[in-house]
């Protein structure tokens, strides 16, 4: 019984880290996925072909690679993160990506529905 309380506690405490990294996503991943969108559509060519190559490289591998690079990779060059930031990074990597791939199409939906409004009145 003993050992079974112990496994709760220790699955209690996961569980808190657990809500902790999503809550810390959920408030991160839409700003900075807007902020990756607008630099998205940004008229600057740089800055356009820079956030294309981040969501084409983030989409196009895979979340289990990134973590393995991240925790494995990045010390051996001498970036050392601690485990929070780095699951943190991990965690916001994939819906920052998405909102910056799917949020121009939505504001060019809404542009394009204004426009047929404007002419219909």
């Amino acid at each position: 019984m003993d050992k079974l309380m112990d496994t709760v506690v220790l699955m209690l405490q996961g569980s808190e880290v657990t809500l902790e990294i999503f809550c810390v996503t959920l408030v991160l991943a839409l700003p900075l996925g807007i902020l990756a969108a607008l630099g998205r559509l940004s008229k600057l060519r740089v800055l356009s072909r820079f956030m294309e190559f981040y969501i084409w490289l983030m989409r196009g591998t895979p979340l289990m690679l990134q973590l393995l690079f991240v925790y494995f990779a990045l010390p051996m060059i001498g970036i050392m993160l601690p485990d929070m930031a780095a699951a943190l990074r991990e965690q916001a990597t994939l819906p920052v990506t998405l909102h910056a791939l799917h949020q121009p199409g939505g504001n060019r939906q809404i542009q394009r529905h204004q426009h047929i409004e404007r002419t219909l009145h």
